[in-house]
């Protein structure tokens, strides 16, 4: 091995300084400096047989510039801003200048008289890494054959990785110990690991691993260490094997591991914690194998997120993405579909490196895919393609943990372990931390101090009377650059802070172990088809753009038998539902998908019409049908009902469909079904709209789905004495600007479907002629004209001439018969003669392709309710035959497996418009011709 002497230390020194020249390098010499002279001195210093084991010439680079690295995230910003200030001073330097001079003893003095923290951070910064890394050396050597008998390792010890993961107690941090015979080893300093309950449970389980796979690295367990192999991502396909073989296989395990890793309380299982192999997921970190509950009163928080904290979603294994979440990226161990860069979430980055122009600028933080982005022949697989994968293996595996409960139970009770308790996400640390290298914050440290103290005095897990103590252990150490690190043994209820001797006593609700044995009694005790929605519905809401096109969009592809009911079997589809609902107080709720603009969040149950509302609906229906649904529908309603009242802009708010208003209309239609919803309807008044002006509206405005087009229509269809009007916008001149808007009756500009085009206008206007509202008949004699226009002209625009639009509610005839047939209605014309005029419209309604959607908006529910509400509207019997047709042959091309639910990332929606509800209520319509559909979309 090569002598460690003093030129070689030179040398090496150098090498490190020139690699961040550009971002003043020089500046760290003596910092750097100091290491190799401490890493020289371990030589003389290490007996003969450690010196033997570890080869210093080949471990001192790396380890100056893991200290290198830490010393330029630091002083970066400060460098920066005394670098810019003094080119406004006479004599001012350029960038090689400057570096120059700060590079030199003066200089570096100088600039660290300015900034006083600084100055302790580097020297701590210094102190701490050589100390961490000769624990870590020396670790290695005493463990030699040990890790050379668990993990393979052999030879010298040839290179160091430090700061793979956050410091804690005094700037420990997980390691790669490199050995000359090509095998990497992991180091984890972690005091009393619960690493032996999981290989406890893992024997007992699955002896032989086929069952969950790897699921964590072969590992080397001591008392205050960790060694791990060290477990690089994959193809997970095996040689020769086929790509859907190997994605079945890893996804399935994928799932049984999320059972047992939800059951135990993991949370943290981020995308850098779990790696995709061929063998399956692999988790590389089980520091929170075991989570305490939150620990607040049952009236501080929510039902939903008590259940939550009980269900998958709370592993962090699977995408969460809420309505009022702070991190609007994906960090779940599934990976993201696509790279992205938050919208919320900002971090420095240094621009023009190595020039007079050098400065640092914010930028979105960005999340770059992590290990367990999974790939087979090095294309990224899409984890929503192969989710019934994912719920089968998750059901596999909670039946195994029923099954086994009592040795489960038994395992639990055994053994001295401790758990790592995050008192809040990481990510906020990580935050704090990067703010308080700011120069702003480095003149003095209590300055950096008095940041770390705002802090939000509210931990997970930790009793309010304890917040204060943990808040002041917190800001101790991340003043001196640790990420807080808080244990709590197997059988206490205190906080162990920081590795050191400092406890806070009772802030925890209950010991682990305790904690454990009540969770896998309430976990166990859940309805199973809770957390296989659960996982859906997050994998549905993992992309940015849920209105993805071509072959993917809303297909269900990787089908598993039994992963959800066929479309034929009402009771399966109602207890799936059932599973959902949570006891609250003032009702029940559940948890459902709801759009947010391009994209889905997880949120209670939302009772807009288009979405959760009706699907309450189709309940209420249901069960005045006489169907055993198992929910009640009024009682969900009750406890989701009430929102603010200005929580949506007009138009938006005046929908019936999508807006607050929706929220009334669910009511309403509840009750025409004999729901008792147990409080009394909401929104009895809508956003103040005395500043807007009718003159004033855009055709954009009268949006059937989304704006005062619907509105119009819910005004003249409903009977609501206590409903909300706009004080300053009465109906006619609203029906006087929408006349206006509509243009030219003999003429077509734009689109002609309902939901948002020309026939939606055309439906509010209609409505409002049928009133009366029309005092001066001009909205009359503007339908007439339309008739005509339309009838002997038949307007086509691109969505009627696509073959997967043509004959939808949304933009095709099915949308437009109907809207045509309230048109000529309201002007007298005789049933037989709309008939005659509507065939070519319901001739395309019938014939057009059965695509795979099953939606009321867009797909086979939808032509399939507006036929039936055409056959009674117009007395056209033959019309509900060809409807029964229609949705027969739906049932049997696509009734076990390939629909979808109209929307590209999420093929099993519940809802209503879109989604599995609207299909089984288009179905109850077949069943029995008193079914009507909500009077905003023309039941009568």
């Amino acid at each position: 091995m090569t002598h460690v002497d003093e030129g070689f230390l030179t040398r090496a020194v150098d090498a490190c300084l020139e690699r961040k020249a550009d971002v003043f390098g020089g500046f760290y010499r003596p910092f750097v400096a100091d290491c190799a002279r401490r890493v020289a001195r371990w030589e003389a210093e290490w007996s003969a047989r450690r010196r033997e084991r570890v080869d210093l010439a080949r471990v001192t680079p790396p380890l100056l510039d893991g200290a290198m690295d830490q010393l330029h995230r630091i002083g970066i910003r400060a460098l920066i801003t005394a670098f810019r200030a003094q080119r406004e001073e006479p004599g001012a330097l350029d960038y090689a200048g400057f570096h120059t001079r700060i590079s030199g003893d003066d200089g570096r003095k100088t600039l660290l008289e300015a900034f006083p923290e600084l100055d302790r951070l580097l020297h701590l910064v210094t102190a701490r890494h050589l100390r961490h890394t000769g624990e870590v050396l020396e670790a290695a050597a005493a463990d030699h054959s040990d890790l050379a008998a668990a993990l393979g390792a052999g030879g010298h010890v040839v290179g160091i990785l430090p700061g793979l993961g956050d410091p804690h107690r005094g700037g420990r941090s997980v390691c790669v110990v490199r050995w000359d015979n090509g095998v990497d080893t992991v180091y984890k300093p972690q005091p009393r690991s619960c690493h032996r309950l999981l290989q406890a449970l893992q024997e007992l389980l699955d002896p032989n691993g086929s069952f969950f796979g790897p699921l964590c690295p072969p590992a080397l367990v001591r008392d205050d260490v960790v060694w791990q192999g060290y477990v690089t991502g994959t193809d997970i396909r095996a040689p020769g094997e086929d790509t859907a073989e190997a994605a079945a296989r890893y996804f399935r395990r994928f799932g049984r591991s999320a059972a047992l890793l939800s059951l135990l309380g993991t949370n943290d299982l981020h995308h850098e914690n779990v790696i995709a192999t061929s063998e399956g997921p692999v988790v590389i970190d089980l520091e929170t194998l075991v989570s305490l509950p939150e620990r607040t009163a049952e009236g501080d928080r929510g039902v939903l997120p008590r259940d939550i904290e009980l269900s998958p979603l709370n592993t962090l294994l699977f995408p969460v993405r809420n309505m009022g979440g702070h991190i609007d990226v994906d960090l779940s161990a599934l990976g993201t579909v696509r790279t992205e860069q938050s919208q919320r979430l900002k971090s420095f980055t240094v621009v023009d490196a190595g020039t007079d122009d050098i400065r640092f600028a914010t930028q979105p933080a960005a999340v770059a895919p992590g290990g367990a982005n999974i790939a087979a022949a090095g294309e990224q697989i899409d984890p929503r393609i192969w989710v019934d994968h994912i719920t089968s293996g998750f059901a596999e595996a909670r039946e195994l943990l029923e099954r086994h409960r009592d040795a489960v139970i038994d395992q639990v009770g055994r053994g001295d372990w401790s758990v790592r308790q995050i008192l809040r996400p990481t990510f906020i640390y990580g935050r704090f931390l990067e703010a308080s290298t700011h120069p702003a914050y480095l003149a003095d440290r209590a300055d950096r101090a008095a940041l770390f103290d705002k802090l939000p005095h509210r931990q997970r897990g930790v009793a309010p009377e304890a917040a204060a103590a943990a808040v002041r252990a917190e800001s101790a150490a991340l003043v001196d650059l640790d990420v807080p690190f808080f244990e709590v043994e197997a059988d206490a209820p205190d906080l162990c802070v920081n590795g050191t001797a400092e406890r806070i006593g009772g802030a925890v609700a209950a010991s682990p172990r305790e904690a454990l044995l009540s969770r896998i009694d309430r976990t166990l005790a859940r309805p199973p088809g809770r957390d296989l929605s659960y996982i859906r519905y997050s994998l549905a809401s993992s992309v940015d753009d849920i209105w993805e096109t071509g072959a993917r969009r809303g297909r269900r592809r990787a089908v598993v038998s039994g992963a959800l009911p066929e479309l034929w079997d009402t009771r399966a589809w109602h207890r799936l539902m059932a599973d959902l609902v949570v006891e609250a107080q003032g009702g029940l709720a559940w948890m459902m998908p709801r759009l947010y603009g391009p994209g889905l969040r997880l949120d209670g149950a939302n009772t807009l019409l288009y979405e959760g509302g009706g699907l309450l609906v189709y309940l209420a229906q249901a069960a005045a049908c006489g169907q055993d649904t198992g929910i009640d529908a009024g009682a969900v309603y009750a406890g989701a009902a009430p929102e603010p009242v200005a929580s949506e802009p007009f138009p938006l708010a005046v929908s019936p469909f999508t807006g607050l208003l929706s929220t009334r209309v669910t009511g309403l239609e509840l009750r025409r079904r004999g729901a008792a919803t147990g409080v009394p309807l909401p929104v009895a008044a809508l956003p103040d709209a005395s500043g807007l002006a009718v003159e004033e509206m855009s055709l954009e405005d009268f949006d059937y789905v989304n704006g005062f087009g619907g509105y119009l229509v819910y005004a003249a269809a409903y009977d609501d004495p206590g409903g909300p009007l706009p004080q300053t916008l009465a109906l006619e001149p609203l029906l006087r600007r929408l006349v206006e808007f509509d243009g030219p009756p003999e003429e077509q500009p734009g689109d002609v479907g309902l939901a948002h085009g020309r026939f939606g206008r055309i439906a509010a206007i209609s409505a409002h002629v049928a009133r009366g509202t029309d005092t001066d008949g001009r909205a009359r004699a503007h339908l007439e004209r339309f008739a005509e226009a339309y009838l002997r002209r038949r307007w086509r625009d691109d969505a009627l001439r696509d073959p997967a639009s043509e004959a939808t509610w949304c933009k095709g005839y099915a949308g437009i018969a109907a809207a045509a047939a309230d048109m000529l209605t309201c002007l007298d014309v005789p049933r037989a003669e709309i008939r005659r005029e509507l065939q070519p419209e319901v001739e395309r309604v019938v014939s057009a392709e059965l695509s795979p959607d099953l939606s009321l908006c867009h797909g086979a529910a939808g032509r399939t309710a507006m036929l039936c509400r055409l056959a009674d509207q117009l007395d056209w019997p033959e019309l509900r035959t060809q409807a029964r047709r229609l949705s027969d042959a739906f049932l049997e091309r696509y009734g076990a497996d390939g629909w979808g639910s109209g929307i590209g990332s999420a093929p099993e929606l519940p809802g209503f418009m879109l989604g599995v509800s609207g299909w089984l209520y288009s179905r109850l319509m077949l069943e029995d011709p008193a079914v009507r559909l909500p009077r905003c979309l023309g039941g009568r």
